[in-house]
């Protein structure tokens, strides 16, 4: 019986983790924003980036947010505040959750 729940619990785990990664990906690649930076030599670049989720984290039009690019690649670009979903994190936890919680009671005998 218990090989049966562990195995139950390592599924739905297993599930809950890939539909939490797959989800964050989509809304990656489905909200863009366009934002302007410029470079230590005086460029300016554009590009299109995930918008935030949140709305209170969306800036408005003109807004100065803070960016991080790597000098090495410019386009290479992390916005301040708009690294993610809290519901997305929480499914990951509790997939990863009830994936060890599976495998303990699988194997923990």
């Amino acid at each position: 019986m218990n090989v049966v729940i562990g195995i139950w619990f390592a599924v739905a785990g297993g599930v809950a983790l890939l539909t939490g990664l797959t989800a964050r990906d989509r809304v990656r690649r489905l909200r863009r924003t366009l934002i302007q930076y410029p470079l230590a030599d005086g460029r300016v670049i554009e590009r299109l980036c995930p918008r935030p989720l949140r709305r209170s984290a969306a800036p408005a039009v003109g807004q100065k947010v803070p960016v991080w690019y790597d000098p090495a690649d410019p386009t290479d670009v992390l916005v301040n505040g708009w690294d993610g979903r809290h519901s997305d994190r929480m499914l990951l936890a509790a997939g990863l959750f009830f994936l060890l919680l599976g495998l303990v009671i699988l194997f923990g005998h």
